[in-house]
């Protein structure tokens, strides 16, 4: 008898450190996914990403006159 109640309470202990174990890896998993995600986003919208983009187009005043200059062919 015992040893039966020896055993229920190992697997208990058992499922515990397994669900603990998942729960932490989970966690970590998902904190790790924001991060990327923040470095993702940091970069597309860096400085260096609007520089290039202003020198590109030019000004927006530019990109407008040359909107309006365009001639339709009919």
């Amino acid at each position: 008898m015992a040893e039966s109640h020896a055993a229920i309470d190992q697997h208990r202990k058992q499922k515990v450190k397994s669900f603990l174990k998942t729960w932490l890896f989970s966690i970590a998993k998902h904190a790790a996914i924001d991060q990327h995600r923040k470095q993702k986003v940091k970069s597309f919208f860096s400085e260096n990403w609007l520089m290039k983009l202003a020198t590109k187009e030019g000004s927006p005043e530019n990109v407008l006159t040359k909107r309006e200059n365009v001639r339709l062919p009919f």
